[in-house]
């Protein structure tokens, strides 16, 4: 199964932290889902791909923004996560 993370807020405080969290303990339960997480420039550096089955796409979206409404949904049917 193919997932796909948002992980646009990696530098926030609570949903960052707790989506940190996810990113460190996901690959150690799951090696066999397919994971692409969604990360900004700006938080590029704060999270990388430890295992083969996960990787990250740059989505340079600020959340909740009127960007967000007009591009994510692209971005997503793009990426086909089931």
């Amino acid at each position: 199964m193919k997932i796909v993370i948002d992980g646009r807020m990696l530098g926030w405080t609570g949903v960052g932290r707790y989506t940190l969290a996810l990113l460190e303990e996901l690959p150690k339960l799951d090696q066999e889902n397919q994971y692409v997480v969604l990360v900004r420039r700006v938080d590029w550096a704060k999270w990388e791909p430890v295992a083969a089955n996960f990787e990250k796409v740059e989505c340079n979206i600020d959340p909740y923004t009127v960007g967000e409404q007009l591009r994510l949904s692209g971005i997503l049917h793009d990426l086909k996560p089931e």
